[in-house]
């Protein structure tokens, strides 16, 4: 991957919830470790997610954009569901999850 460049990233969100939630956005970031914290990098772009009934899937692929000043490294790459926070939720807490492999991320 290159900075400035495009990577093609998939998920899967599931709603673990009672009730009905609305329409949200995956969002994705560059991460150093497997843990989403505020010093992630945030990718450009997200997947737009419909809203689900409970206990119903929906999976999908997004192309992101690598930020500019993206500093050359090996990076996890991390998805959260309703990446925007506009979904009401009884647990916050599992919307993230890294991917298993890094990335590397070079200088163009």
């Amino acid at each position: 991957m290159v900075v400035g460049g495009n990577l093609s990233v998939s998920d899967t969100v599931l709603n673990q919830g009672a009730g009905a939630s609305t329409p949200s956005t995956t969002r994705y970031f560059l991460s150093l470790d497997m843990t989403h914290d505020a010093g992630d990098l945030e990718l450009l772009g997200g997947r737009a997610v419909p809203a689900l009934p409970p206990g119903q899937l929906s999976g999908g692929t997004a192309t992101v954009t690598i930020p500019p000043s993206t500093l050359p490294g090996r990076y996890y790459v991390i998805a959260c569901a309703d990446g925007d926070h506009l979904v009401p939720e009884s647990n916050e807490g599992n919307n993230c999850l890294a991917s298993r492999r890094r990335v590397w991320v070079r200088s163009p």
